[in-house]
């Protein structure tokens, strides 16, 4: 996937409602401490951000330094503190 990403990043219809489809079955609620594996540009992390509100935190990891980096300048841009993004490998 990584070889088609051109640095930028742009919200994708089908993402975002996959991403949606994920939460809800999640049935995340309130106050809850998520971990988003493979975060990436943040496409799940964002909206489990809205369920979980403020008194939950979300963990993101991915594998790829820039994603790391520009989704962790993303979450500090929005003034998020509770959501923090780490270069981490989640295969077993």
């Amino acid at each position: 996937m990584r070889d088609l990403w051109d640095g930028s990043y742009v919200e994708s219809p089908v993402w975002d409602e996959t991403a949606r489809a994920l939460i809800s079955s999640a049935n995340l609620q309130p106050g809850m401490r998520v971990l988003d594996v493979g975060s990436a540009g943040g496409g799940t992390l964002f909206p489990a951000l809205e369920r979980i509100g403020e008194t939950g935190s979300i963990v993101g990891i991915e594998v790829d330094r820039e994603w790391v980096d520009w989704l962790q300048k993303e979450i500090s841009k929005r003034g998020i503190r509770n959501a923090e993004n780490r270069l981490m490998d989640g295969s077993p």
